[in-house]
């Protein structure tokens, strides 16, 4: 850590004339004071990490000039060392020339090695870009948020969290001279938090939310619905007779059933969907960018699996299932309503089957029927990267995912449409490749992450058309991944990420 004899703060003072500068330091009373008009110009940088002057040296205005500003520095000096924070000073590129014990053991880093090392180095990579702009807008502004949470790289911790607390130091002249921090590791009271909050919205039974957050988050997912268009779906589930089952094997044999139910209904939804328990055996699931063509699936995967699954003791269950799709502008208490209405028509007809709202049905055909060239994508010149390779490849993709709608729209053959994706997929693949090659090449610092979400894009393209090629999803829904999730939220929103500093760099 700093060598505390050696530590000095930069800052300035003010003397004017022969005014004297009073100390704190116990003087003897019969210390002559003897004015000395030549004080150091105010405008120069004071670096007090000098000593005192010697006992019985002439006790000059310039002297005390010096001890006081010795007990400045002495007392920033004991206060930065003995704080139980972590401290530190950063240059306005982000360089740290200053580091107090705390903060070089936040940071799982020795002193010497921290001291000099910059801010960039110690973020986390996906935050390393944001941090950079953060700072060079606060040192050329000096217009910033004082308080904020930042990732860091800890060498005992590995990825902490941190709140981080800061000042910008500034010369008389008003000029930012370098900036002050504090940094306090709040990774185990997120962690607590994030505890407590997954307590409080999870039913303890069974793992899933509960009613209060599904609802919470469901009324998010139209919310979105509405500003962006995408379809969501409500599925509603009953495990038929279920009184019967605790009634015959016991409330035990009951919860293991509703758990067991559970893991089934996880094992048929996507990550992004959203199940919860409605209240004893109702389950509710949400079902973002899925039609209810789609929801119907999902709902019958789910209920054959049920139908088919023998749980412990022997029990044997069924389940009725109703499903609707969002309305435009709806609320989520009408859209719940739907589907309990058709969860009732498939108990009241029997039982053991999905029912989809009929209404809804008919809007999605019609909306199907009306695809139109209209919808074709059209790329513009904001969409450049300045790669010319990546460029190329993405006006490719463009087309292509262009071509597909044409096949749609014109009624061709689900065989043709089929090879057209398996073309467009395998051309997904090839550019990820190439772009993951030029950003490592670039050394674009989130190569890796990018990467990853290449991988998982792909992944996803190809288990969804495996699915397409069972029958088991229809063209609009394949197409819609490809279209928003792979080309427009990826390649025109992510990708922004390092085409702004291919832009940076290359300016």
């Amino acid at each position: 850590m700093s060598n505390l004899s050696s530590f000095s703060l930069p800052f300035k003072t003010k003397a004017q004339g022969a005014t004297f500068v009073q100390s704190t330091i116990n003087r003897r009373e019969s210390m002559n004071l003897k004015p000395v008009e030549d004080v150091a110009d105010s405008n120069s940088l004071i670096k007090p990490g000098f000593d005192a002057p010697e006992e019985g040296a002439a006790t000059t205005e310039r002297n005390l000039h010096t001890i006081a500003c010795f007990e400045e520095s002495e007392r920033f000096r004991l206060g930065f060392e003995a704080a139980n924070i972590g401290i530190g000073l950063i240059d306005l590129e982000g360089n740290i020339f200053e580091a107090n014990k705390c903060l070089a053991d936040t940071l799982g880093m020795p002193g010497r090695e921290l001291k000099g090392t910059n801010l960039m180095e110690i973020c986390a990579p996906e935050e390393r870009l944001l941090a950079l702009a953060d700072l060079q807008l606060a040192a050329r502004t000096g217009k910033f948020e004082a308080v904020f949470e930042r990732h860091f790289l800890s060498e005992r911790e590995g990825l902490l969290l941190a709140q981080v607390t800061r000042g910008l130091v500034r010369n008389v002249d008003g000029q930012p001279m370098y900036f002050i921090f504090t940094v306090r590791d709040i990774t185990r009271e997120k962690l607590k938090e994030a505890l407590l909050e997954q307590q409080a919205s999870t039913d303890p039974l069974t793992g899933v939310v509960n009613r209060a957050r599904i609802q919470e988050r469901s009324e998010f997912e139209l919310m979105r619905s509405d500003r962006y268009g995408n379809p969501v779906s409500l599925v509603m589930i009953d495990l038929d007779r279920f009184k019967a089952v605790n009634d015959t094997y016991g409330h035990s044999a009951g919860d293991r059933v509703l758990s067991g139910f559970c893991d089934i209904a996880r094992g048929c939804l996507r990550s992004v969907d959203i199940l919860g328990r409605w209240g004893g055996e109702e389950f509710v699931a949400l079902l973002p960018q899925t039609t209810l063509v789609e929801a119907r699936n999902v709902a019958e995967r789910l209920r054959t699996k049920v139908e088919a699954t023998e749980f412990d003791g022997g029990i044997c269950i069924t389940a009725s299932i109703g499903a609707a799709l969002h309305r435009e502008d709806e609320q989520f208490a009408s859209l719940i309503e739907r589907a309990d209405a058709c969860l009732y028509s498939a108990k009241r007809d029997g039982r053991n089957q999905v029912m989809i709202d009929g209404e809804d049905a008919a809007r999605e055909i019609a909306r199907e029927g009306c695809l139109s060239p209209m919808l074709a994508l059209h790329w513009k010149p904001a969409y450049e990267s300045g790669n010319s390779v990546i460029d190329t490849e993405h006006r490719a993709l463009f087309q292509m995912a262009n071509t597909i709608i044409a096949e749609i729209t014109s009624g061709q053959e689900d065989s043709e449409i089929l090879d057209s994706i398996h073309t467009l997929v395998a051309r997904v693949g090839e550019h990820f490749r190439d772009e993951e090659n030029i950003l490592r090449s670039a050394g674009y610092p989130d190569a890796k992450s990018h990467g990853q979400m290449h991988r998982q894009l792909f992944e996803e393209a190809g288990r969804l058309t495996r699915q397409f090629e069972r029958g088991e999803k229809s063209e609009g829904g394949l197409l819609r991944f490809l279209v928003h999730d792979v080309i427009a939220k990826h390649m025109l929103q992510a990708d922004r990420n390092f085409i702004s500093w291919f832009q940076a760099k290359h300016d």
